[in-house]
């Protein structure tokens, strides 16, 4: 056996491992998001295998091993947006949705059935010569050679606007975005894209040195992403109502439509006042990590009443207008006599900010200075 095709067979092994892991999921964090990446582990795991069959000459080529090798390549790409879809949505996705997601797989599985009772000695024979004629089968199975790649970069390209589109609806809800910004699965697919060009290379560019050591590169890759999945942390720790009500509020178009608006001036009116009395007099922004739930639980009024009287009062989403409130809290600390002694990250624990990290930029973005700037400012020479 050729030794670098035995670290193919241990890169799926690996792959394999790791979708096991994950879809047990021993910590229940993002359980839907994960067994769709299971899935895509599991896809990647039969791709490298059916890699080492095709080019070990000891084993036979009939295998079943190689329609499954086949079949999971369309699992793919799907598996990887469903997983991103999971990740960055609170509800699970619609089953019909689903459904049209893996649909290619589900029509190819279908037309791939009579390989797993005859076995197969090539792609393009991949059941099509008893359905089709012998001289489009050929190039049928080169049109799906190529097809797979590009299902592949499409669905890579739509995870990545998912993952920008979260960053933009969280602000909506949430008052720090640290723990549920995502960044962490920004990195994973910029590490799924190192294991695509790779691939792509073995395709269509085909150079000789970087196709005999790609298979160190998706070792390292799955071992990369173990890393990354294994220190996650659950986006939507919330309770099951506050994530439909969260789900309303992400779905409702923003700003509203102008003929079908939420609520009328005079509802907004009084509930912007309410709302102004719990910021200015009670402070609420204070709390580390209140969320728009608990401040519509505050007003008692549905969670999506409350975003549209913030967007509509104050134009502006529920971050900006939390954060705006601490940025005043802590210029009136610093300029305070009694909380002199207070260090730049005890003004922002005060203020309500749960690191100096998040101070710093929401100050900055607030003021224009950074502040440790705007105290010398104020500072009598």
């Amino acid at each position: 056996m050729i030794p670098y095709l035995f670290i193919y067979l241990f890169a799926a092994g690996s792959a394999f491992l790791l979708a096991f892991v994950i879809f047990i999921n021993a910590d229940h964090a993002n359980r839907r998001a994960n067994r769709w990446f299971s899935l895509f582990l599991v896809s990647t795991g039969f791709a490298l295998t059916g890699y080492f069959i095709w080019h070990e000459e000891e084993i036979p080529k009939n295998t079943m091993l190689l329609p499954l090798s086949e079949i999971t390549r369309f699992t793919l790409a799907p598996a990887l947006y469903l997983s991103v879809w999971h990740f960055t949505h609170p509800q699970k996705m619609k089953r019909g949705l689903v459904v049209w997601h893996i649909l290619p797989a589900i029509l190819f599985f279908i037309f791939s059935l009579p390989s797993f009772f005859t076995g197969f000695e090539s792609f393009d024979s991949l059941a099509g010569r008893r359905f089709i004629p012998e001289t489009l089968s050929r190039p049928l199975g080169h049109v799906m050679t190529y097809i797979i790649p590009l299902q592949f970069f499409m669905y890579w390209i739509a995870s990545f606007l998912l993952l920008k589109n979260h960053r933009g609806q969280i602000l909506l809800f949430t008052s720090d975005t640290r723990k549920i910004n995502l960044k962490w699965l920004n990195g994973l697919l910029w590490i799924i894209t190192a294991m695509m060009l790779l691939w792509f290379n073995q395709i269509f560019f085909k150079s000789n040195l970087l196709s005999h050591y790609a298979v160190y590169g998706y070792l390292s890759i799955i071992f990369l992403l173990t890393y990354f999945l294994l220190t996650q942390k659950e986006v939507f720790s919330l309770a099951e109502t506050d994530k439909e009500a969260i789900r309303e509020v992400l779905e409702t178009p923003q700003p509203a439509i102008p003929n079908k608006p939420r609520l009328g001036k005079e509802e907004v009116t009084p509930l912007k006042a309410a709302l102004d009395r719990l910021l200015t007099g009670e402070k609420v922004y204070t709390e580390e990590g209140i969320d728009l739930p608990q401040l519509a639980r505050y007003m008692n009024i549905p969670v999506n009443d409350l975003s549209y009287v913030i967007n509509e009062g104050y134009g502006m989403n529920f971050f900006s207008l939390i954060n705006s409130h601490r940025v005043e809290e802590a210029k009136r600390l610093m300029l305070s006599p009694a909380h002199q002694h207070l260090s730049v990250l005890g003004i922002a624990y005060e203020a309500g900010f749960s690191s100096k990290t998040t101070f710093n930029d929401a100050f900055k973005k607030h003021t224009g200075q950074t502040p440790s700037e705007f105290i010398k400012s104020t500072k009598k020479p």
